[in-house]
């Protein structure tokens, strides 16, 4: 509904519009009973109808108790998204209308068939509105109405991914991590224990936020924890360094879910469309370096946090040195992870040095080294920092 919405106030097309013409030029028998009447009453709600002029419409209705409203400037379908009522009863009473309007929280309208619809699956009621469930109700707009819900229905198809299945259609799960797993990966268990439980609850928030400062192991305690849940769900990871990267991101997964008609402008409104559906099945989204806030949280539509697909079958996780991007987005699930202790420094050295080279004689260079960065030593770049632990662990040893 998002993307229909904003794919007509950024390109100014009225898909709704253009296909009640259609079906109207095209379809001569609808014209008389689907066609925009002229006429559009309004009484006053404590106003009723002339019971004499139940053959007439409201021509015997007194004029002066309508409702002066300013003219619309189209004549175009107005969509309002909002609480629709579902009872078993038509209302006809103008008094009984608002009041129940007030009760419910400001409904939009009234209406019968979706009641038991609603109560078997999930399923969204689209109705076209004909009267104002006052004592002057009438059939001269339910043509139109109809027509006019079942255009949306259609353009809303028409944004909506597109995906052939079956019932028993199994698919394996998607793999998108760009990172080789780290097989010198040590320490941070406690941190790695709390999130595994987190994507192992059935309830509560679907966001996790892993913070702490640049270069203490983020991205490396994420990449664990996707090669630890490889297999049992689609694992995505999208770069958030910028905008581009996003967009980027995005385009990549929609690639891998092989979504039909990909329009890049909309290709975040489309992911998240799929991924929050039942369909899309288990799923983990890794969201790496989202450092800027107002990238991600912000007045604007193009703030990111509002392309985060939402699933009770998908996890979200950030890593991120801005505390205040994590409690804005995972305010309920905040991992800190501090510099590395002297503990998981002398792990990350023994797996690091050639066998017998380390010695526990030599523990001056561990209490420098524990305040160093995991990523120094966790990263493809570290055989340089490895040949001066050496060096100083062979020195030290020979003292």
């Amino acid at each position: 509904m998002a993307q229909l919405e904003n794919n007509t106030i950024m390109t100014g097309k009225k898909p709704i519009t253009q296909i009640t013409r259609d079906v109207l030029e095209n379809h001569y028998e609808m014209r008389e009973k689907c066609s925009r009447p002229e006429n559009d009453d309004l009484f006053v709600a404590t106003y009723s109808h002339d019971a004499d002029s139940n053959n007439t419409g409201c021509s015997s209705c007194d004029r002066s108790q309508l409702v002066t409203r300013i003219p619309r400037n189209t004549e175009d379908p107005h969509v309002h998204y909002g609480a629709i009522a579902s009872g078993n009863q038509v209302i006809k009473d103008a008094p009984t209308r608002d009041r129940l309007a007030e009760e419910l929280g400001g409904i939009l309208c009234f209406e019968m068939e979706a009641a038991g619809l609603m109560d078997q699956f999930p399923c969204l009621v689209i109705r076209g509105i004909s009267d104002y469930c006052d004592s002057h109700k009438h059939e001269q707009w339910q043509g139109y109405a109809a027509l006019a819900a079942a255009a949306y229905a259609r353009a809303l198809l028409s944004v909506g991914p597109i995906r052939a299945s079956t019932k028993n259609e199994k698919t394996d799960p998607i793999w998108m991590v760009p990172f080789p797993r780290n097989l010198k990966f040590v320490g941070r268990q406690d941190q790695l224990t709390e999130v595994e439980a987190l994507l192992s609850m059935d309830s509560g928030s679907r966001k996790i936020a892993i913070t702490g400062l640049g270069g203490v192991g983020k991205t490396q305690v994420a990449l664990e924890l996707a090669y630890r849940r490889r297999g049992t769900c689609s694992i995505f990871w999208i770069s958030s360094v910028s905008q581009e990267s996003v967009q980027q991101g995005y385009m990549g997964i929609a690639e891998r879910l092989k979504l039909g008609d990909v329009d890049p402008m909309n290709v975040k409104q489309q992911v998240k469309s799929h991924l929050s559906h039942r369909n899309a099945g288990k799923w983990l989204l890794v969201c790496d370096n989202a450092d800027d806030i107002d990238m991600w949280i912000s007045k604007e539509r193009t703030a990111l946090e509002s392309f985060l697909p939402q699933s009770d079958l998908g996890h979200v996780i950030f890593t991120t040195r801005n505390r205040q991007v994590a409690q804005r987005l995972a305010p309920s699930h905040t991992i800190p992870i501090e510099e590395m202790d002297q503990h998981t420094a002398t792990q990350i050295l023994t797996q690091s040095l050639p066998p017998g080279l380390f010695h526990d004689r030599c523990p001056s260079p561990l209490r420098f080294f524990s305040n160093w960065p995991s990523s120094r030593w966790q990263s493809h770049k570290r055989q340089h920092i490895l040949r001066i632990t050496a060096s100083l662990s062979q020195i030290i040893y020979h003292l």
